[in-house]
């Protein structure tokens, strides 16, 4: 699996397919389950993702979001992990600190497991 990490310059053609489950309307009792074929041609990468996002971005809004509304910073940035929106993020140095202490519990001198930790959460894909 290629893992892309800069979207520009990339689209995406194709057929798609889902499922889904259709009522006529909200008090209906009958429902359909349909199959999907969503067809893509040259739709950019950007525009697949910035739909995507968007049930994310709403999940954070009305958890996190509203409760906390009064710590956030106009035009500030805020970490959300795609698949649990509520779950707070750990900073960048927290997640060097856990990595050291598990190194240190397996052994390995501070100093060392300093630096192993860095490497491990500045690149993940060493231990994938």
């Amino acid at each position: 699996m290629t893992n892309i990490t800069d979207i520009k310059g990339y689209s995406v053609t194709g057929v798609f397919k889902t499922t889904t489950s259709i009522k006529q309307d909200k008090e209906s009792t009958d429902s359909k389950t349909l199959n999907l074929n969503i067809r893509m041609n040259n739709v950019s990468l950007q525009d697949v993702i910035t739909k995507a996002l968007r049930p994310v971005v709403i999940s954070w809004q009305n958890g996190p979001g509203r409760s906390k509304f009064a710590t956030w910073t106009h035009n500030g940035s805020v970490d959300i992990d795609f698949k649990s929106p509520a779950k707070k993020i750990k900073t960048r140095e927290e997640s060097i600190e856990d990595a050291k202490l598990t190194f240190m519990k397996a052994g390995i001198d501070k100093e060392s497991a300093i630096e192993m930790a860095t490497k491990v959460v500045d690149n993940p894909e060493l231990i994938q």
